[in-house]
């Protein structure tokens, strides 16, 4: 019985911790990208790619 709640409880806590990564990665990456000089990202369209399939990716996996 405590095994089953140990593995219980830490699936709820990697799966609370990735959320939790990945929401912060998204605001991250779109405070960076919002707050980027049109000239940057204009000049680094191998970022600006980046960006996108980062925020495609993110997007893509809700839970």
């Amino acid at each position: 019985m405590v095994l089953i709640f140990a593995v219980f409880r830490n699936i709820v806590i990697c799966s609370f911790f990735s959320f939790m990564t990945r929401q912060i990665l998204f605001q991250l990456s779109e405070v960076m990208f919002k707050n980027l000089p049109p000239e940057k990202t204009t000049n680094a369209p191998h970022f600006r790619t980046a960006m996108n399939t980062c925020l495609l990716i993110l997007r893509q996996h809700p839970n």
